[in-house]
């Protein structure tokens, strides 16, 4: 144990020169702390960085800043999610409860339609207004969005690239800031 414990390959000069509990107690300090400079060793979620390509089905939903799904309609855990409606899928943006959501600008034009976009980088940097928290019940391609994120922090901006009855392919990009 004394070879192990005065091995300056092993630990640093202040855990050296210790026996028994002492050297335990020493070594396990020594790798926490190495851990933690580490930024904990663990493999947590990580945050996604540009552009994102995704596909929900019915029934899930987004986390956009770790580009995590997650199943069933867990509108308190997640930024936007997919249900049924009729033969398509609708969106709708997490919330406290299914009819209290984050703000989600859909850019409504005149007859209730959603306005759409030839590619991401078109949809505007307009950020929902409070009141704006209707979903989109009409997820056709190239409609595009922001939302005001609720798992996350911050605001995703979206455009759909593709939808049918049971998945829906979107495009987003995350921002802690700005869309």
């Amino acid at each position: 144990m004394n070879d192990l414990a005065n091995d300056p390959t092993i630990l640093p000069a202040a855990a050296r020169n210790t026996t028994g509990a002492n050297f335990l107690a020493a070594a396990a300090l020594c790798l926490l702390s190495a851990c933690a400079a580490d930024g904990g060793g663990g493999s947590g979620p990580k945050t996604v960085e540009g552009v994102q390509t995704v596909t929900l089905l019915k029934d899930q939903g987004l986390v956009f800043e770790t580009g995590e799904i997650i199943k069933g309609i867990k509108f308190n855990q997640v930024d936007l999610y997919a249900t049924s409606v009729g033969s398509h899928l609708k969106l709708a943006t997490g919330g406290d409860t299914l009819t209290v959501n984050s703000p989600f600008n859909w850019f409504q034009q005149g007859g209730g339609f959603p306005q759409t976009f030839e590619q991401l980088s078109d949809v505007p940097f307009e950020k929902p207004t409070a009141d704006q928290t209707a979903p989109l019940t009409r997820t056709d391609a190239k409609v595009g969005f922001v939302v005001e994120c609720y798992a996350s922090a911050g605001y995703a901006r979206g455009r759909i690239i593709e939808s049918d009855a049971d998945s829906l392919k979107l495009e987003y990009r995350w921002d802690e800031t700005n869309p």
